[in-house]
C-alpha cells in the first residue's frame, strides 16, 4: 500500500477519534461537571455582600436529583449571605415524577446555610406539570418564591425583585422600584427583557434559561437558542449601564449533553465603588 494512502487512512481514523472523543465528552463528562464562576459587581448603594446564583437544574431523567447534594455543598462552601435560584428546577415533572422524591430534595435544599434565599419561576416549572410541587418544595426549603414581587433585606441594603416567567407566566415589565439607598437585584428566568429592568431601576440583573446554548457549535448554536434568551446568551453584559449576568445553568434539556458550557454556580461579590 502506498505511503500516501496509509497517511490518508490514519488521517481519517484520527478525525473519527476526535469526533468520537467530543461526543463522549459532551454526553458523558461535561454534564456531570460543576464549577463556580466568580463575578465582582461594583455598586455605590450596598454594603459588601456575597451572593450565590444558580439556575436551570432541570432535575429528572437527564440530570439526576442525586446531584442536588453536591450543589448544596458547593454553595455552602462559598459562605454567602444570599442564595438566588433562577427557575427551571425540574425538567419535565410529568415524565419524571417517579424519579423524584420531593421531600428528600426539600430536606437537601433546606441545608443551604445562607440566611436569605429567593427563587423565581421558570417555564419548565409551569409547563412541565411541576407548578404545585415546585411551589411547595421551595417553601419547604426556606426559599421565598417571588412572582412580580419584591423582598427587602434591610441588614444588607438589598432589594430582590422577582419577575414571573416570560414564556408561560405573566411578567410585569412595568414593575419599578424606589430610588433609595438599596441595591435592586432583578431576578428573572429569561434575560431578553433586561433593557426593561435596566430602565425600571435595576442595579443588577440575573437570568438563566439559555444554558449558554448548551451545546456550542460555531455559527449554529445561535439558531437554537430558546425564545426569551436570544439576545443575551451567557456571561456578563452591560445593559444601559446596568450589569446583567446570564448563567449557563446546571442541567440539560432535550439532549442530555453539554459542550463548552460547563454547569456552573455564579458567585457574585457586591463591593462598594
Amino acid at each position: 500500500m502506498k505511503r500516501s494512502v496509509l497517511w490518508g487512512l490514519w488521517g481519517i481514523i484520527g478525525v473519527l477519534l476526535v469526533i468520537f472523543g467530543i461526543i463522549f465528552y459532551a454526553w458523558q463528562i461535561e454534564p456531570s461537571l460543576l464549577h463556580t464562576v466568580q463575578y465582582e459587581i461594583m455598586t455605590s448603594r450596598t454594603k459588601p455582600v456575597k451572593i450565590a446564583f444558580f439556575t436551570d437544574t432541570h432535575f429528572g431523567e437527564q440530570y439526576s436529583p442525586d446531584h442536588l447534594a453536591r450543589i448544596v455543598e458547593e454553595i455552602n462552601a462559598q459562605e454567602v449571605k444570599v442564595v438566588l435560584f433562577g427557575g427551571d428546577f425540574f425538567d419535565s415533572y410529568w415524565r419524571d415524577a417517579s424519579l423524584i422524591d420531593s421531600a428528600q430534595m426539600a430536606e437537601q435544599l433546606s441545608a443551604m446555610k445562607a440566611p436569605h434565599k429567593y427563587a423565581v419561576w421558570g417555564n419548565h416549572d409551569i409547563g412541565g406539570g411541576a407548578e404545585r410541587v415546585y411551589a411547595q418544595l421551595m417553601e419547604a426549603s426556606g426559599f421565598t418564591l417571588l412572582k412580580n414581587e419584591t423582598a427587602e433585606i434591610e441588614s444588607l441594603s438589598l432589594r430582590i425583585v422577582g419577575i414571573d416567567d416570560w414564556m408561560l407566566g405573566e411578567p410585569d415589565n412595568q414593575l419599578t422600584v424606589p430610588d433609595d439607598e438599596k441595591t435592586n437585584i432583578f431576578l428573572t428566568h429569561e434575560p431578553d427583557d433586561a433593557p426593561w429592568f435596566a430602565r425600571n431601576g435595576a442595579d443588577l440583573i440575573l437570568a438563566g434559561h439559555t444554558h449558554g446554548g448548551q451545546i456550542f457549535v460555531p455559527f449554529l448554536s445561535q439558531k437554537f437558542l430558546p425564545p426569551g434568551g436570544r439576545n443575551y446568551v451567557k456571561g456578563q453584559y452591560d445593559v444601559n449601564g446596568v450589569p446583567l449576568v446570564v448563567s449557563c445553568g446546571i442541567g440539560t434539556t432535550k439532549l442530555p449533553a453539554r459542550f463548552l458550557n460547563i454547569p456552573e454556580i455564579c458567585v457574585l461579590t457586591l463591593s462598594e465603588q
